[in-house]
């Protein structure tokens, strides 16, 4: 119960600072108090990681993202459809770490799922904000910031560090060695990018972005789960 109220006046926060929506602030909630109940404190440490700096990237830069028509969607506050599409996989794995014999690759799987959420918004949001130079993943010519299947440098960088840090912060955490958080970094930038393909080829309404959320932290949860076997 004491756990479950700490939790909601995180979420209660996150929703106060524009954050997330109501919608996103309850799933949010509802999803970290069974995160909580199966991955403890190393899980909520991810998780805030990851709502931190997406809430950060997508604040970055609001200004010129909004000028050019490619803002985030509700003035930056993300549904109960966003919070689910980056979380669940992650939940999903932290449940199998716990009623299976799975228990490392099941985490590191679900360290993965939380740095790949990571590292797609934070490369997308700092590549709209800040990308001088912005390429159409499939065919690597100039495209317009925003275009579905859009990549640039700056927020590759970027999103390549958010990575690292949900690595970095599993291994200090006691979740992972430094060779499983290696791991964890390549899957979750490997599972990032794959969104851009999906948006180049299948997704370019922007409205599906959630369902390319969910698949891209399935890709980098399974990549993760089968270099640690």
């Amino acid at each position: 119960m004491i756990a479950a109220a700490i939790i909601g006046l995180f979420a209660a926060g996150t929703y106060f600072i524009r954050s997330v929506s109501l919608s996103g602030a309850i799933a949010g909630w509802a999803l970290a108090t069974a995160l909580f109940h199966f991955a403890g404190w190393r899980g909520m440490l991810l998780l805030a990681l990851l709502f931190l700096l997406a809430g950060a990237a997508t604040r970055m830069g609001y200004e010129r993202k909004r000028a050019l028509g490619i803002e985030q969607a509700a003035a930056g506050r993300r549904s109960a459809a966003h919070v689910i599409a980056n979380v669940s996989v992650g939940l999903l794995c932290a449940i199998l770490a716990e009623l299976t014999q799975l228990v490392l690759p099941c985490t590191i799987a679900m360290v993965a799922a939380f740095a790949t959420a990571a590292c797609d918004t934070v490369s997308s949001e700092i590549g709209k904000a800040f990308g001088k130079r912005t390429l159409l993943v499939t065919t690597m010519r100039p495209v317009e910031p925003g275009t579905p299947g859009a990549v640039s440098p700056t927020g590759t960088l970027a999103g390549l560090a958010a990575a690292m840090l949900l690595a970095l912060a599993a291994w200090l955490s006691g979740l992972t060695g430094a060779a499983e958080a290696a791991i964890v970094t390549g899957a979750a930038f490997a599972g990032a990018l794959s969104e851009s393909f999906l948006h180049a080829i299948l997704f370019a309404d922007r409205r599906l972005g959630s369902l390319a959320n969910l698949i891209n932290t399935m890709i980098g949860a399974l990549l993760a789960f089968g270099l640690s076997r």
